[in-house]
């Protein structure tokens, strides 16, 4: 787990994140997680290097349990109507085999998307949340990305990393690049503040022509989908 100091300050309650990781990685590989509990987040992540569907919904479940605990210290202290799901490559399968949650509002997919159209018409019905498509540029990833983006018919996010192998958002026995995880945590964390917290001052980074990443030398961004 992963959560700020001081839970739900001044009566604000703090929205829930799940986390899927990468094969072979654990979530300490990640610094983004962190970085997401700095922002008021509440981080739940299956401490599993071949995270599933299943493991995510059970750790999801589990905190949600913990909110109605009155010996928890999460007690009432967690917004359960603004949950996410976030996963990093297999990581991003499990979440999106867990799409149809109903206790998800939104997404984030990280290098992880479907591998082929069977895959797709399995788990891309589930969606009823908008997501957010980070891609890293290696062939896979970005291949995988394009074809769910193409075929997900609700808003939709979809944005490359230039010059990034998959690899690279990891701290995994060194293979991260610092400058890529900032980058992804970054965007990951203006993606959930927007639609998590409400905070408008982050809608500009993804919707219209303008955007902050459309602008961003860092990123390719394709035509926006059904985001307003």
């Amino acid at each position: 787990m992963f959560h700020p100091k001081e839970l739900a300050p001044n009566g604000v309650l703090n929205p829930v994140i799940s986390w899927g990781n990468g094969a072979v990685t654990t979530p300490v590989d990640y610094p983004q997680l962190p970085h997401f509990a700095s922002h008021g987040f509440v981080v739940i992540a299956a401490n599993s290097s071949t995270v599933t569907a299943a493991d995510v919904k059970a750790g999801l479940d589990w905190i949600v349990a913990r909110n109605a605990d009155s010996a928890s210290p999460f007690n009432n202290k967690l917004d359960l109507k603004r949950i996410g799901g976030v996963g990093y490559s297999l990581g991003g399968l499990a979440t999106l085999g867990n799409a149809d949650d109903p206790r998800y509002v939104t997404l984030v997919i990280i290098s992880g998307a479907n591998m082929n159209d069977n895959a797709r018409m399995m788990n891309l019905p589930k969606l009823h949340t908008p997501v957010a498509y980070l891609c890293t540029a290696d062939d896979a990833s970005q291949g995988n990305c394009a074809g769910d983006y193409a075929a997900v018919t609700g808003p939709v996010f979809f944005a490359v990393m230039n010059g990034t192998a998959h690899t690279d958002v990891t701290s995994f026995l060194g293979l991260g690049v610092p400058a890529v995880i900032t980058r992804v945590a970054g965007a990951s964390t203006a993606w959930l503040r927007w639609q998590l917290m409400g905070d408008a001052s982050q809608k500009g980074v993804f919707v219209g022509m303008d955007c902050g990443l459309c602008k961003d030398k860092n990123w390719t961004v394709k035509p926006q989908k059904n985001l307003n």
